[in-house]
């Protein structure tokens, strides 16, 4: 893991869609095995891994790197360095991490100032520090 000295952490907000899934999940189980019919046992077991592995369970920043945490064992590491930027979306309800090489994420924690404010941090510090490092121009024999 990219991971120095953890800064911050943060969990996710939860919306009601989120608290229904696995009450969802279970129902379809339970009918599946109350009727006797394979298909709802492996629609709910499919839903069930689907919600583990991309529901957001836990934000860390750390001084390297911006970590999210899914259902155990899944996490996703993003360096510092390759974060563009950070924009505040839906409504002062969300984070979008635009990365420089790829795509973008977007995260819900539950103190979204707190959380936009510690990155930026990180983020400054980051920039301070690339700034000063001298980059060669070209290396020719």
């Amino acid at each position: 893991m990219l991971s120095d000295k953890e800064i911050y952490t943060d969990k996710p907000t939860t919306s009601l869609i989120q608290l229904i899934n696995p009450i969802i999940v279970a129902g379809l189980f339970v009918l599946g095995i109350y009727s006797g019919d394979p298909m709802p046992v492996i629609i709910a077991l499919g839903m069930g891994v689907f919600i583990w592995f991309t529901r957001h369970t836990r934000y860390n920043i750390y001084s390297n790197a911006l970590v999210i945490y899914y259902g155990s064992p899944r996490h996703k590491a993003v360096a510092i360095s390759d974060i563009d930027q950070v924009i505040t979306v839906l409504g002062g309800k969300g984070l979008f991490i635009k990365r420089r090489n790829s795509g973008g994420l977007l995260i819900r924690p539950q103190d979204i100032e707190t959380f936009k404010s510690r990155l930026d941090e990180i983020l400054e510090a980051n920039n301070i520090n690339q700034e000063s490092d001298p980059k060669p121009d070209s290396l020719t024999n």
